[in-house]
């Protein structure tokens, strides 16, 4: 394998982990998923391994900024569940603080609570629904941000509040449906998150 191929590949791992962990933190999954946490390791620590030695300028920076991103990203997981290990927190939809400990909610009248969740693939029904899913969780979360900054002068991670819309997928799903949209507006108090079905 080649080192764009090796790249492509962490830089995905890294998504799905943390996939993985949002999962785990807010509930949804019992158990973290430490097995492709160590595997993830194992292939940052080849990475390491070679970027010094990279002659190439383009190529070291990609690696430097992937090994950066996948440190930050450790940092939060580990952090997350030596709270949850500590006894500071427990998983659950707030885990994550801000908009999810909003009592109004940020997805209007859904709760985003429930015993097992199923991983993103099983949600949308395969990879052409999935790859749609995620981007209509993209857009959702980046007009939340813009309304946010524009009518409360706030400003949100937009990463976050995907988090927290992909945490409340499996109760969104459950009444609406396999096939959904989300209505992002802002109601003269709050910026809303409405869910509805597509179909019909």
């Amino acid at each position: 394998m080649n080192l764009k191929d090796k790249i492509e590949e962490v830089a995905i791992l890294v998504q799905r982990l943390d996939r993985a962990f949002t999962f785990y933190f807010t509930g949804f999954e019992k158990k973290p998923p430490l097995k492709m946490y160590e595997r993830l390791q194992r292939e940052v620590k080849k990475l390491h391994d070679v970027v010094d030695g990279l002659k190439n300028s383009a190529e070291r920076f990609t690696v430097q900024t992937l090994l950066s991103r996948f440190s930050s990203y450790r940092i939060k997981w580990d952090r997350g569940m030596r709270d949850i290990e500590e006894g500071r927190i427990r998983p659950g939809a707030s885990f994550f603080g801000g908009v999810s400990k909003d009592p109004k909610r940020l997805v209007a009248g859904e709760e985003g609570a429930g015993t097992a969740a199923p991983d993103l693939d099983e949600i949308a029904g395969g990879a052409e629904k999935l790859e749609k899913l995620d981007s209509q969780l993209s857009d959702a979360a980046k007009r939340y941000v813009a309304l946010a900054r524009a009518h409360l002068g706030k400003v949100y991670d937009p990463a976050a509040i995907k988090q927290t819309l992909e945490a409340s997928l499996p109760e969104v799903r459950r009444k609406y449906g396999d096939e959904v949209d989300f209505e992002v507006y802002f109601d003269g108090d709050k910026v809303r998150v409405r869910p509805r079905s597509l179909k019909g």
